[in-house]
């Protein structure tokens, strides 16, 4: 009963980002966002509905790494694709700017909501924040070596430093200090809600996801 379900939507999902990866450049920002989130909202109904109905808890947990990877490969194509290639979410800037000095944009951008009701500050200012939320749940995943507070701070730190040095040097984007401190904030928020979420159901998932 549950392929019934599942699989159609595992279909769904391919299909929706077949359509993003197809028509991206005549789509806006808001639109491909609404995309990638309805996607990953099937996916993660999909994988749940394989997860919950697994045999036994053997098979549930081969399936859950399975769908795990898949998850990261798709997380990782996606932040190239936002970070390094065009037309992905914004047309790139033809001058590329450097900011050095911490919390300067994100003023500007505080400003702009304020004063001139700039809804794509408020953009950038979100999707700064959660385009490496993702990093807090993945990372202490993969190693429990990640859930170390300083070691995923650390972490998450060179990974953000790395896409944002990327950037500029193969001239799509700018080299700002304040998204790298946004990129972190959002990473680090959703690492602390991991954290908190596994600590209160950490009974409830070692038994749920013991080996049989």
């Amino acid at each position: 009963m549950k392929r019934l379900i599942s699989i159609p939507l595992f279909a769904l999902f391919i299909f929706v980002n077949y359509y993003w990866l197809s028509n991206h450049s005549s789509m806006d920002i808001y639109k491909q966002i609404m995309i990638v989130i309805f996607s990953i909202s099937i996916y993660f109904l999909a994988s749940t509905i394989e997860i919950f109905y697994a045999k036994n808890n053997h098979i549930r947990i081969i399936i859950t790494k399975i769908l795990f990877a898949f998850l990261i490969a798709y997380y990782t194509l996606f932040i190239f694709a936002v970070l390094l290639f065009s037309d992905f979410f914004f047309a790139r800037q033809n001058q590329y700017y450097v900011n050095k000095v911490p919390f300067l944009t994100i003023r500007n951008f505080f400003h702009n909501m304020k004063n001139q009701n700039d809804l794509r500050a408020f953009a950038n200012l979100v999707g700064n924040a959660i385009l490496f939320a993702p990093l807090g749940l993945f990372l202490p995943l993969i190693h429990k070596i990640f859930r170390n507070s300083f070691v995923f701070i650390f972490i998450t730190t060179g990974i953000v430093s790395t896409m944002e040095f990327l950037q500029y040097y193969f001239n799509v984007g700018s080299a700002d200090v304040d998204d790298i401190i946004l990129n972190v904030l959002g990473a680090m928020i959703v690492f602390y809600i991991v954290k908190f979420i596994f600590f209160v159901s950490k009974d409830k998932l070692e038994l749920y996801f013991k080996e049989d």
